[in-house]
């Protein structure tokens, strides 16, 4: 008879522990979705603060107006994180190049979005709008500027708090595209993949092959580099084999990411090149 109430008794305690879970599970699961709401609502939030220290731009467009020239900017952007933003930068607009810095201020919404306007050295103001995305060396703000005289777009990447010729070394994937102006009014198309090795003491070298106008070929080339402390990075290429041989060409960018992430992003600065280069690095 003992034994019979001690099982009843477990039975009837195993019942009760039963209901109590099920209803538990509604309140942790509201609890786990409140928790999953509140991390959601932080991750979209953004604010001034959010975007702080140096971004590598890099941009291409084309004006709106006769003859249309397409070009393109490269350059080195440092925000305040309280709503000032200063920059130098380059630029290719058909062909003709020139450098200069911008002033101005930028809006944060919560919602990651972001707006900006910039005065340039040679007094034209710039606006652009764009959204925010990922965090610390990942971050990014993707532009599109939103001025009558140009269509054009961009990104910005988080630049790391110091460079060197050191911060350059070892083999990255090369590709880039543009145009060759022949004349004020004729030009040619031109896009580029291959392998560079940078040595970290100022020097690199690499191969790729190079489609101008529907012909391709292949070509080896040697250059020489400069790192800023701010992680500007400038170049000289010279063209050592291949249909192009001898030819010399300038380049100017940023350095942005680390590690496995780290990129290279510039424009050739050479009369009658409207053309980008990205680098991303393999190892």
């Amino acid at each position: 008879m003992k034994t019979k109430k001690l099982m009843l008794f477990a039975f009837r305690l195993a019942v009760v522990i039963a209901l109590a879970s099920v209803a538990a599970l509604p309140a942790a699961a509201q609890d786990r979705d409140d928790h999953r709401d509140h991390l959601r609502g932080w991750e979209r939030e953004c604010s001034l603060r959010t975007l702080h220290g140096g971004y590598g731009i890099f941009v291409q467009g084309t004006l709106v107006a006769a003859p249309y020239y397409p070009f393109v900017v490269s350059g080195l952007f440092t925000y305040d994180g309280e709503g000032n933003v200063s920059g130098t930068y380059n630029q290719s607009v058909g062909g003709g190049i020139s450098a200069g810095t911008a002033e101005g201020t930028y809006q944060v919404n919560p919602d990651c979005t972001y707006s900006a306007e910039l005065t340039l050295s040679n007094g034209s103001v710039v606006h652009r709008v764009g959204t925010i995305t990922g965090e610390g060396m990942q971050q990014e703000i993707h532009i599109v500027y939103t001025d009558p005289t140009s269509v054009a777009f961009g990104t910005l990447k988080k630049t790391p708090e110091r460079c060197s010729l050191e911060t350059l070394k070892g083999d990255y994937a090369l590709f880039g595209q543009g145009t060759i102006f022949l004349s004020a009014t004729s030009s040619i198309a031109r896009a580029t993949a291959g392998i560079l090795t940078f040595d970290g003491a100022g020097n690199f070298s690499g191969e790729a092959t190079g489609n101008t106008n529907g012909t391709s070929a292949q070509g080896g080339f040697i250059g020489t580099y400069a790192v800023s402390p701010e992680c500007e990075v400038s170049a000289e290429i010279t063209v050592t084999s291949g249909p192009n041989q001898g030819l010399v060409l300038d380049e100017a960018g940023s350095v942005t990411g680390e590690g496995e992430s780290k990129e290279i992003h510039d424009i050739f600065t050479t009369a009658h090149w409207v053309f980008t280069d990205t680098l991303k690095k393999q190892r």
